[in-house]
């Protein structure tokens, strides 16, 4: 399989960030100041283990032709790199909050089955009203407009 990850600039994509794993998803959504949060994007729906402060960077990756959700966990698998999970998103967000307004910016290292079954992800977007951290099904067909949030190193 050719490798279709699509960069500009490898330096250009990398995102250094200080994740506080402690803080509740509802404090990050607060932090980010976003314009309108999915009902659901919530620490009860969204449960997290880890503790403590990580230093990671985030890598922003996309495709030069459109994906299934397949065909991108494997490319991903296969470069090495870990989905970006809420927490890490979230203050991505906070961080960098002109990168959303670019393209949708999805995390798939966190995942919600609703209640019809489907999965959802966290996703990071821009519309005519400002700012939004919603819920994208994780199925189908992803356009090349996407960008999948990437650990690319993570250290404690």
């Amino acid at each position: 399989m050719k490798n279709n990850l699509k960069n500009k600039s490898k330096e250009s994509n990398l995102f250094p960030l200080k994740v506080n794993h402690n803080r509740t998803i509802e404090s990050l959504v607060k932090v980010g100041k976003y314009d309108w949060s999915h009902i659901d994007i919530s620490s009860e729906l969204f449960p997290t283990k880890r503790k403590g402060i990580s230093n990671i960077t985030i890598e922003l990756i996309h495709f030069s032709s459109r994906k299934s959700t397949k065909q991108v966990l494997q490319e991903i698998n296969k470069n090495g790199l870990r989905p970006a999970n809420i927490k890490e998103i979230l203050t991505f967000g906070a961080t960098y909050p002109k990168e959303q307004i670019k393209c949708p910016i999805v995390a798939r290292g966190s995942m919600w089955v609703g209640s019809c079954g489907g999965h959802f992800v966290p996703c990071l977007r821009a519309g005519s009203k400002g700012r939004y951290v919603d819920l994208y099904w994780f199925g189908g067909i992803w356009d090349t407009y996407y960008r999948f949030a990437v650990v690319r190193d993570s250290k404690k």
